[in-house]
Formats: C-alpha cells, sequence, structure tokens
C-alpha cells in the first residue's frame, strides 16, 4: 500500500515538474526555448522571369493574399503594401485555425489602378479585370499603360495544429503583364508621321480567373500608349548597313497587355490611318515563340517561355512606300522571314 502511495506522489511530482518546465520555458527562463506560440509565415518571390532570379522587392509594391477551405468559401484574406514589402525577410503573418488551405495571391504595382479585383468570398469569386472601354460598336479596347499584375497560388497547404513554432511557406509569382516596344523601320531613310500608323494587338485576357486562366469572351483591343518619330542620323561608323545615308528612320510605339495563353489566337495588326491599309498583321503567339531558341526550349515549356517572358522587341521593316518588306521581322535578336514562315 504504502509502495503504491508513493508511486502516486511521484507521478504528481513529476507531472508537476513537466508543467514547470513548460511554463518556464513559455516565459523564456531559457533563451534556447521557444515562446509558446505558433506562427503562420507566407513569403512571396518572384523568380518566374528570363534571369530566373527573384525579383520580387523590385516588382511588386502591393500583396493581397486569400485562403480557401475544402468547401472553396475564403476564410481568410490580408492585404499588405508599401516599405513592408522591401524589408529584408519579408513575411505575412497570418491569422488563423490550423487546417488545410489552398492559396491565391494577387501583387501588383503601388496602388494599381488599371484593374480591379473581384472578390464575394468564394473561390470562384477571385479574379481581376483589367478596365477596358467601350467603341460605338461596343467593342472593348485598353489604351494606358497597364498595371503590373502577378498571381501565385498553392493548393492545399497544411497549417498544423501545433504547441509552438514558425512555419513558413513560400508561393511563387507569375507576372501577368507584358510590355511590347514595337518598331517600323523605314529602309528609305526617309522619315515617317508617327499619326499616320497605329498599333494594336487584340486578344482574350482581360479577366483572369482565380486560377489565373483567361476568362472567354471578353476580346479586347489593346493599342500603344506611346509613340513616336525617330528620325535619327547614325554616322559613318554604323554598323547599320541596310540604311542609306546611315540614317534611321521610323516610328517607336509601346503597349501593354495582360496575360499570354499559348492557346491564344492573340494578332498583332499595324495599319495606316490616313485611309485604314493594312501594313502588317501576324499572330502574335506564333511569331512570339518562333524565337523561343534552343535553351529556352530544352528547359520551359511554350507557356512557361510566355509566363517568364515579359518584355518583346519587334522590328518590321517597310520599303519607300511604306509596305512590309518581303515580310522581314525582327524579334528580340532574331529575324525571321514571313514569307518563309507562315504567320498570317
Amino acid at each position: 500500500m504504502k509502495s503504491c502511495l508513493l508511486g502516486k506522489y511521484v507521478m504528481q511530482a513529476l507531472s508537476a515538474l513537466a508543467a514547470y518546465v513548460f511554463m518556464v520555458s513559455c516565459t523564456g527562463f531559457f533563451d534556447y526555448e521557444g515562446d509558446c506560440r505558433v506562427r503562420y509565415l507566407v513569403r512571396f518571390k518572384y523568380d518566374y522571369n528570363m534571369k530566373f532570379a527573384d525579383a520580387f522587392r523590385p516588382e511588386v509594391d502591393e500583396v493581397t493574399l486569400h485562403l480557401i477551405d475544402s468547401d472553396g468559401n475564403v476564410v481568410w484574406r490580408k492585404t499588405e503594401s508599401g516599405e513592408a514589402l522591401k524589408a529584408d525577410g519579408y513575411a505575412m503573418n497570418v491569422d488563423v485555425a490550423p487546417g488545410t488551405y489552398s492559396m491565391v495571391a494577387w501583387c501588383s504595382s503601388a496602388s494599381p489602378e488599371t484593374f480591379e479585383a473581384g472578390f464575394d468570398g468564394t473561390r470562384e469569386g477571385l479574379h481581376t479585370r483589367f478596365y477596358t472601354e467601350s467603341a460605338d460598336d461596343n467593342s472593348q479596347h485598353i489604351s494606358k499603360k497597364l498595371d503590373r499584375l502577378f498571381h501565385g497560388y498553392i493548393p492545399d497547404a497544411v497549417f498544423p495544429d501545433a504547441i509552438e513554432g514558425d512555419f513558413e511557406y513560400m508561393i511563387p509569382l507569375t507576372k501577368d503583364t507584358n510590355h511590347f516596344v514595337i518598331t517600323l523601320q523605314q529602309l528609305s531613310g526617309e522619315p515617317i508621321d508617327s499619326e499616320l500608323v497605329e498599333f494594336e494587338i487584340t486578344d482574350d485576357n482581360t479577366h483572369l480567373c482565380w486560377d489565373n486562366e483567361p476568362l472567354a469572351g471578353n476580346t479586347t483591343t489593346y493599342h500603344q500608349w506611346y509613340k513616336t518619330t525617330v528620325d535619327v542620323n547614325l554616322g559613318s561608323d554604323s554598323r547599320n548597313q541596310t540604311v542609306e545615308n546611315n540614317r534611321f528612320a521610323g516610328v517607336i510605339a509601346e503597349l501593354t497587355t495582360s496575360r499570354l495563353m499559348e492557346n491564344s489566337s492573340a494578332r498583332l495588326r499595324v495599319y495606316r490611318t490616313d485611309n485604314g491599309e493594312t501594313i502588317a498583321s501576324i499572330r502574335l503567339i506564333d511569331a512570339l515563340l518562333l524565337v523561343m531558341g534552343y535553351e529556352n526550349s530544352h528547359r520551359l515549356t511554350a507557356q512557361q517561355y510566355l509566363d517568364y517572358k515579359d518584355e518583346y522587341n519587334m522590328t518590321f521593316f517597310l520599303d519607300a512606300n511604306h509596305k512590309w518588306l518581303d515580310g522581314s521581322l525582327k524579334i528580340e535578336s532574331w529575324r525571321v522571314v514571313y514569307k518563309d514562315v507562315e504567320l498570317n
């Protein structure tokens, strides 16, 4: 009987000691112990770019994160912006009950004004839509420079029910906006009045769903938001021997578009404003993928290449009559001959 009582007292003493040790560690008596709290930290990175380097800090100014439960309901939402995102080791502190959640992030440049983010408390209600203007024929148009837009998604992330510790999650971002610089180069050396030419890209991609897929039925024409005439004497040492009298003459335009998709029927068109005559019209995606290159094609799919690359430079060469000369097109440093490659 005494043995049993002694055992009982020993167990009680051990339990009390364990509770005391746990309490001491929680109050910070031992620096090497935790602080008896659980933190869920979400970090973001943007290395889906052609340098394969994290450009989150210089590119992203605002982050909105949504946590979605197994029933498709958004149970937690938070936005952070400004200097907080530029700090070393930035992570968003997520205050949510333990469980399994999918995470959707929409990120952007500072105070975006060219798109709206939809939210109705459900996963299906999470979307972004670029603002468009309607023409008399009800067609949709965009003539502004688009704010940078990024998307991130992680399915079924487990937020454990733990006593203490930090649990970190990393969301990779895809950039959804693309910048085009398009040049019309007049090989005769005669200048071109920029008011006589117009640039446009038509695509169905202004409305992006929670999974970053475009919602069909929103065909929009993007117009240049910048255009200028270029007339420069390159001098006798110019290496551009195709321009008579070493003169570069033409028009440069800049456009931005939403996410480019491999299966898109996007079209780039350049035309005259005085008579509506088309100078050049090509299937945009086919042209861009033609110059994907050997190394990129061996490490990226076509869709990954379109997502990783967000800047494009294209040059159309014109004759003295403002005609597209032999269908010659330069994309980045690649020369594409239109008559040998069908792009119309």
